[in-house]
């Protein structure tokens, strides 16, 4: 409908009468908004999350033991800097979750895309867990669950 020489405010009372009714989040709305929350942001323990990496590791080279957390070995698994901790950024360790998820859950396919991700030469490849840890931000941004 359009108002014809009106005074403008139809916009503004079809604002009125929705505001409150339809724009209040529906209940899966407020449970995933409580779950990232609790979830997105979270900071790096060395209590809690190296072990996981260590796991990590373990499920991706059975056959060798891990690097200390500060080694370019962890490049072999795509990660960036020395420290992977430093890669976990923006979404928090729910990029780590995601990784470790897949590589428990999932170990055939991890270790296939793992080395896919190497491609044929080092301008063929890709950072695996980079590119997982990025993956996993754009959905919580695409979400809405980025605090900001």
């Amino acid at each position: 409908v359009v108002e014809k020489g009106g005074d403008g405010k139809l916009n503004e009372r079809v604002v009125r009468r929705f505001v409150g009714k339809y724009t209040r989040p529906l209940p899966w709305q407020a449970a995933l908004q409580q779950w990232g929350d609790a979830h997105v942001g979270v900071p790096f323990s060395e209590e809690e999350h190296a072990p996981m990496l260590v796991e990590l590791w373990g499920l991706a080279f059975a056959d060798r033991d891990a690097p200390p957390r500060k080694h370019e070995s962890w490049g072999e698994l795509g990660f960036q800097q020395k420290d992977p901790a430093t890669d976990f950024r923006g979404g928090g360790m729910l990029g780590l979750e995601l990784i470790m998820r897949l590589a428990r859950d999932h170990n055939d396919a991890f270790r296939g895309y793992l080395e896919r991700s190497k491609g044929e030469s080092a301008m063929k490849g890709y950072p695996f867990a980079c590119g997982m840890i990025n993956v996993c931000y754009a959905l919580l941004e695409l979400m809405g669950l980025l605090a900001g």
